[in-house]
């Protein structure tokens, strides 16, 4: 199995999913700091380990969202034609 983006909507649409998800866990951590500035009676929040691995992780998602989404369409293709659900 080869990994070569192709131009279809399935592919498109798990790299979507790999992008979205990977902006929403890296945002995640600064609403509190947001949150913090926002309402001056609330406590400021630093950022601390658990945090930043979010950001990590987040920013690993977006980074390789194109891989990621042609790895798990290539995946849902071979399952389908394994499962006999389509057929090529």
């Amino acid at each position: 199995m080869t990994i070569k983006k192709t131009d279809t909507n399935s592919e498109f649409f798990w790299i979507l999913i790999f992008r979205v998800a990977g902006l929403v866990l890296f945002f995640l951590p600064f609403i509190p700091i947001t949150l913090g500035y926002i309402h001056s009676t609330s406590e400021k929040i630093r950022l601390d380990g658990a945090d930043w691995q979010l950001l990590g992780f987040g920013f690993f998602l977006v980074w390789g969202s194109s891989y990621f989404g042609i790895l798990g369409n290539k995946l849902g293709k071979l399952l389908s034609n394994k499962l006999g659900i389509t057929k090529e």
